[in-house]
């Protein structure tokens, strides 16, 4: 993906979570996007406000998980 389509997908999302509010499926696709463009901090971020608001969502958590894995060493 270019950095110009990948900056455009993480507007549309964020405009997406104005309106919607931020739901799992946002804070996912929020995260890949912020990995893509190596933010995996703000990729983080994201994924652990999201798994805060819903607990119980374990795609969320599995998702964490493996960003902070694959992170843990950079």
């Amino acid at each position: 993906m270019k950095s110009e389509q990948t900056e455009k997908a993480l507007s549309i999302l964020q405009k997406a979570e104005k309106v919607f509010g931020l739901t799992p499926r946002i804070a996912e696709k929020q995260a890949d996007v912020f990995v893509l463009l190596n933010k995996e901090k703000k990729a983080i971020a994201i994924l652990e406000k999201s798994v805060a608001q819903f607990i119980t969502n374990v795609d969320l958590l599995k998702k964490l998980l493996d960003l902070y894995t694959s992170t843990k060493d950079q």
